[in-house]
């Protein structure tokens, strides 16, 4: 039997674990784009952790981690239109 979130978990990991090398490059090349696609991947990230919060009946925690994600996504936006 398969745990019900399991794959809210999953995509939590590989956001993260795409997230890591990616930013990696963006340091050494300096690219922007590589900046906004790390960004990205750890907006999805968090919105997972919110959504696997907000199940487990954790509004406060996860009210914290969408507030940051909001952050980061305005964040991107800036970069994007500059």
């Amino acid at each position: 039997m398969r745990y019900p979130l399991e794959r809210l978990m999953l995509w939590e990991v590989i956001s993260l674990g795409l997230a890591f090398p990616i930013g990696f490059i963006a340091l050494i090349r300096g690219s922007l784009l590589f900046t906004i696609m790390t960004l990205f991947l750890t907006i999805i990230s968090l919105v997972c952790h919110v959504l696997l919060l907000l199940y487990i009946n954790r509004s406060q925690s996860a009210l914290k981690q969408i507030l940051r994600s909001v952050l980061i996504f305005i964040v991107i936006v800036t970069l994007i239109i500059q």
